[in-house]
């Protein structure tokens, strides 16, 4: 993601170490989850109560307020009782 993300969003993004590192960096922190298709454990960073409860939250480990706002409004057109935290 490093290497395209300048070119398509502007601005840099750090190196990624691990699937982890991209899904910590995810921009509404309520999407920081993973799945491992082989062991079937999950990765929540963030727990659960804001993805439960349709909350979404700018991530502060990647803290981008305009795409948050995009990617949030784009979330919320497809699924109106989400709330977009400010």
């Amino acid at each position: 993601m490093h290497l395209w993300y300048r070119e398509r969003f502007g601005g840099d993004y750090p190196s990624l170490n691990s699937t982890r590192d991209g899904i910590d960096r995810y921009l509404i922190s309520c999407t920081c989850v993973g799945i491992d298709v082989q062991g079937g454990d999950l990765y929540l960073p963030n727990g659960l109560a804001d993805l439960a409860s349709g909350e979404l939250r700018i991530n502060p480990l990647n803290p981008r307020p305009d795409l948050f706002q995009q990617k949030a409004e784009s979330y919320r057109s497809r699924w109106p009782w989400l709330t977009i935290m400010n």
